[in-house]
């Protein structure tokens, strides 16, 4: 090998892997770019992803709705209607029936952090037991269980401005409510089921509601299915998208088009019209409600 044959050699390997640090170095950055530019509700959206999903739980009965000819007919929606979620509070024990809240859920967690077993088992309270469908793994203690069960009441409240009534009476134009969306994360606790949509703060949305009573409690605006949303495009704001596996069978005869699913809204209700009553519910005690595993 000749002097200049080494050199050329040495220069050709030393640009190759310089090259490939530099690479290393824009693409590294590059991909941690997005991470730190991410918008607070971005990082929200990741953080309920994450959790591990567990059957969708229901306070009153839902049915099943391969389309959305059906979801109108025979899930009687007494609300659809496009808002805006203005506002997303923390997470909170929402039970519609009142008995549970955050201060009895508060109390119970106290409970459980103060038995000494607490330390020893804590590491493994987030994990499903496979056995038996359990959304924690420490079974066979009651106060435990207690808050095992406040837990599927956490949601994550957004206060919703309405934009537009496509079906129902019960709301106009400019006024707000809020959505309690049955997600999030208290303490070392969490819910998140499965085919129910994440929100987010500031994107608009159209969702179908069976709005219920509940006495001494208020009004309740349900989905009238878990996956009875659209999200509107922030390009284009007369197209939506599904936002479950759920939702894609639902709204396939619209095309992503908003009018489209106005007119088959009207079209649909048109062929079998019912009224907008707001029923009216006593309240259920925990151990009483009705539930879809």
């Amino acid at each position: 090998m000749t002097i200049r044959t080494f050199w050329l050699a040495f220069l050709t390997y030393f640009g190759f892997f310089a090259v490939m640090v530099l690479c290393a170095f824009t693409f590294g950055q590059i991909s941690a770019a997005p991470s730190s530019r991410m918008t607070a509700e971005e990082r929200y959206v990741m953080e309920i992803e994450a959790l591990e999903v567990t059957p969708f739980f229901s306070l009153m009965p839902k049915g099943s709705y391969p389309d959305l000819e059906s979801l109108i007919k025979h899930g009687t929606p007494n609300l659809i209607v496009r808002v805006t979620f203005e506002d997303r509070g923390d997470a909170t024990v929402y039970d519609p029936h009142g008995y549970y809240n955050d201060d009895t859920f508060a109390d119970a967690v106290a409970a459980v952090k103060g038995d000494p077993a607490w330390k020893d088992r804590h590491p493994t309270h987030l994990s499903r037991e496979e056995s038996d469908g359990s959304i924690f793994k420490w079974k066979d203690d009651p106060v435990f269980e207690k808050v095992e069960n406040m837990s599927l009441y956490i949601s994550t409240p957004y206060e919703a401005h309405v934009e537009e009534v496509l079906l129902g009476d019960a709301v106009t134009v400019g006024d707000e409510f809020t959505f309690y969306a049955p997600y999030g994360i208290i303490d070392d606790f969490y819910i998140r089921y499965a085919d129910c949509p994440i929100f987010m703060e500031g994107r608009e949305y159209i969702l179908f509601f069976s709005i219920v009573d509940v006495e001494g409690v208020g009004l309740w605006y349900d989905l009238v299915h878990p996956s009875a949303a659209c999200e509107i495009l922030i390009e284009d704001t007369r197209t939506f998208a599904t936002m479950s596996r759920a939702g894609d069978a639902m709204f396939d005869d619209a095309f992503s088009d908003c009018d489209t699913l106005a007119n088959l809204i009207a079209e649909y209700y048109e062929e079998n019209p019912y009224g907008f009553d707001i029923p009216t519910f006593a309240r259920m005690q925990p151990g009483t409600i009705y539930d879809n595993w």
